[in-house]
């Protein structure tokens, strides 16, 4: 698939979603785009095959939540779902550096896919776990740890909120990518029981929605 194609659109993205990219930022996605390409030959990763819907149902949609964090300070947040790396790693190329990230992943390929894309790209602040999310409830490092969970449509919205439950403070956000709301959603306690849901980009051409739920109490 033509690298050439996937700049454009993905800057094209950035362009609707105001987002400005710097030259290094650039090249830092082109060599994700690059790795998911090949590791996807191999693991299954993405079905997306084509340079502009990877460019923005991928990346571009990945960077959503700088509208939520990039005014503030140390800010740690839990992907619950990172595959081939969404939103994560687009996030951390252009999030300030005090954002820290943790991925919990499960599988060992795509752990190690993953652990080869940070390293590649040198990026700070960001760890891949290899667990089932549900055997880290019990651990002093993640219990009530984060002020934000994110995922992009591995689960549910109320498994998703029942997940990552035990790992947020209260203040904090679950922000979860689905592809239309549902007036249906059963959002359990502690959540609030109204949800925002936000276009993830604002394009007809791309449709899907950001879920945005904040926990009330521990």
């Amino acid at each position: 698939m033509s690298k050439t194609a996937f700049t454009e659109s993905f800057k094209q993205a950035c362009d609707i979603l105001s987002v400005e990219l710097s030259p290094d930022q650039i090249e830092k996605c082109i060599t994700h785009y690059n790795l998911l390409l090949k590791f996807n030959q191999v693991v299954n990763l993405t079905a997306l095959d084509t340079p502009e819907d990877i460019a923005f149902k991928l990346f571009s949609d990945s960077l959503f939540p700088l509208r939520f964090i990039n005014e503030m300070e140390n800010v740690k947040i839990l992907d619950t779902g990172p595959g081939g790396g969404f939103p994560s790693i687009p996030l951390r190329i252009l999030a300030n550096e005090s954002i820290s990230i943790t991925l919990v992943e499960r599988r060992e390929k795509v752990v190690f896919y993953l652990e080869e894309l940070i390293s590649t790209l040198a990026l700070p602040n960001i760890n891949v776990v290899k667990a089932r999310l549900e055997d880290l409830r019990d651990s002093s490092d993640f219990a009530f740890a984060f002020q934000m969970a994110v995922n992009k449509a591995t689960f549910p919205d109320d498994v998703f909120l029942d997940k990552v439950s035990p790992f947020i403070q209260a203040g904090g956000f679950a922000l979860h990518w689905i592809s239309f709301p549902s007036p249906k959603t059963k959002i359990p306690d502690p959540w609030q029981h109204e949800m925002e849901i936000y276009p993830a980009i604002n394009d007809p051409r791309f449709p899907g929605f950001v879920a945005v739920y904040k926990k009330h109490s521990d």
